[in-house]
């Protein structure tokens, strides 16, 4: 009988501050410096099993395994954010000067919603024993789809945002990676 070697990990990651969080559409990034929580749950679909039985006796079992059909992430903000919330609630900002909202308007009642897919990177400080930025990993999620904003809103505490998404990209493409970047990786504003 042979035996399995041991080995001892000594690589690791020391995750700590989302120090960015990244919307991806088809026609603009959004960073967002002021993200505090993220949530990346599995969306499966659970196998089945199904015995050959008589009676009181199993004489076979047919079994499928759980798949992974997508994500679904839950992002909370300190700040509200009217483009993003656009992006994933699926209505419209206006804007009565750049910066300064005018108004936002969630989809029409009781008609389809088009939330076109996108794209999120979520960058995660790797920390040393200093307290030290030593480089980022970015969780990233393709082919999300935003689900209708919800609020809560209370008297003398700060409202923060959560915002829902699910992702399901196209047949073939990983819905999750999680890379390493370098501390010069952390993106940054881009527009003039």
């Amino acid at each position: 009988m042979s035996q399995n070697v041991m080995e001892e990990l000594k690589e690791g990651y020391a995750l700590s501050e989302i120090e960015a969080v990244v919307l991806r559409t088809a026609s603009r990034d959004y960073m967002i410096k002021t993200g505090s929580e993220a949530s990346i749950k599995p969306r499966i679909n659970s196998g089945e099993e199904k015995p050959l039985r008589k009676g009181d006796t199993i004489y076979a079992q047919h079994r499928t395994k759980a798949i992974v059909v997508g994500y679904d992430l839950e992002f909370t903000d300190v700040m509200v954010h009217p483009k993003v919330l656009a992006v994933v609630d699926g209505g419209v900002a206006s804007y009565a000067q750049e910066g300064v909202l005018e108004q936002y308007s969630a989809p029409v009642l009781g008609t389809p919603v088009s939330r076109p897919p996108f794209g999120v990177d979520i960058y995660c400080a790797n920390k040393d024993t200093g307290g030290n930025t030593l480089d980022y990993l970015v969780f990233g999620l393709e082919g999300c789809e935003g689900k209708p904003a919800e609020f809560e809103l209370k008297d003398g505490e700060f409202y923060t945002p959560k915002y829902g998404m699910a992702s399901t990209p196209p047949s073939g493409q990983s819905p999750l990676t999680i890379k390493r970047v370098p501390v010069s990786g952390l993106p940054v504003d881009t527009t003039e």
